[in-house]
């Protein structure tokens, strides 16, 4: 069953949030204030968040961290799990939230948060546990890692030159905007997507809009030599197109391409069907053609004696016959052969499978050559 974004996710980010007296705080006024009444500096990240979730007159609120009182840790402490999607007559953790710090790290975990936008140039974001309808990360000028760890993510937008190194784990991101391939990267180190979902229709998210992402997407991680990130998007790429795709025969062959090799990003893919197939025609020659030994007596020594066993000739002949058909499959019907099967219509089946064989053997070799950029 493919998988879907959570129950009720899309109309979360789509609905207008609900109105109300609108509480706009900065942290560095909640820091200055506590600092003139003196305090313990570091606990002012959570006193000021758990402040901001208790205030119930607010209804939408719109909190800015910035710099104060020297934070090296600001972190979001609602929840270390995933919260719960809000309902139509709950409010957001937070309406708007914005960074904008130079603080070496920044923490945000179990939020519902509307829109989160980060313009700071802190070295390092986590980001776990949470649900976000738009995450913008805007360019910075050092160095920037952002890690996001099983988020659920309406759409995420990446400006040019905005992140370093960026590592996605778990969740989904329903659409992802960054530049057009001819103008600047939005990532300058590395980059790594694993086990998210990243939608290739609407039955997973209404908010999926198309193939153009991916390819955007595909084209940067050329650039940054990302191989294994490039097929992944290119993956995606393809997939999506099937789904769009209105001619029954690309269907068809979008999604053959897909079963057996990945769209060309998987070799071991091609092995197992490979193997399947063989055994496949091991059991078919076994039940229905054994084959026979069309040349003399005296060709068979050594292990082709084995062809022409009175007891277990059929057995070796069985497993011999795909292989034959796979080295040589125009060639099955010749009488030269070791071994050909009985019949026409057998010899017409061999042939058949060993073409399809030869064209896995080719995609293994095609995904090998394009993971390890072999030329």
């Amino acid at each position: 069953m493919a998988r879907k974004f959570p129950k009720g996710f899309d109309e979360w980010v789509q609905c207008s949030p609900l109105q109300g007296q609108e509480n706009n705080i900065a942290f560095s006024t909640f820091a200055n204030e506590r600092n003139r009444n003196g305090g313990d500096v570091n606990a002012f990240p959570a006193v000021f968040f758990q402040a901001v979730k208790n205030n119930e007159r607010a209804v939408s609120q719109i909190i800015t961290i910035n710099d104060a009182a020297n934070q090296t840790d600001f972190t979001f402490p609602y929840n270390e799990v995933l919260p719960s999607i809000p309902k139509d007559d709950e409010t957001d953790d937070a309406h708007i939230l914005t960074v904008n710090s130079t603080n070496p790290n920044v923490s945000i975990k179990g939020a519902a948060i509307r829109t989160l936008n980060i313009h700071s140039n802190a070295g390092q974001f986590d980001i776990e546990n949470c649900y976000i309808g738009f995450l913008q990360i805007q360019s910075g000028t050092t160095q920037r890692m952002v890690n996001i760890k099983n988020c659920w993510i309406g759409r995420l937008e990446l400006t040019s030159a905005s992140v370093d190194s960026l590592s996605v784990g778990g969740g989904g991101i329903a659409f992802i905007k960054t530049p057009p391939p001819d103008r600047e990267n939005p990532i300058t180190g590395t980059a790594s997507f694993v086990d998210v979902l990243l939608p290739t229709n609407r039955k997973q998210t209404q908010l999926f809009t198309g193939t153009q992402p991916y390819r955007n997407l595909r084209s940067h991680m050329e650039k940054l030599n990302n191989g294994p990130m490039a097929n992944m998007f290119r993956t995606l790429e393809l997939k999506s197109e099937r789904k769009e795709s209105d001619k029954k025969l690309t269907w068809l062959l979008n999604g053959l391409y897909d079963i057996t090799s990945g769209y060309g990003s998987s070799p071991g893919k091609p092995l197992i069907w490979l193997i399947a197939l063989y055994l496949a025609c091991t059991a078919m020659a076994l039940c229905y053609d054994t084959g026979v030994t069309p040349l003399a007596d005296d060709q068979y020594v050594g292990w082709r004696a084995n062809l022409n066993n009175e007891n277990t000739g059929h057995i070796w002949r069985a497993f011999f016959l795909p292989l034959q058909s796979m080295i040589s499959p125009a060639g099955l019907l010749s009488t030269r052969n070791l071994v050909v099967a009985q019949t026409a219509l057998g010899g017409t089946i061999f042939s058949i499978f060993g073409l399809f064989m030869d064209a896995l053997v080719f995609l293994s070799i095609l995904a090998i050559r394009k993971r390890f950029k072999l030329t």
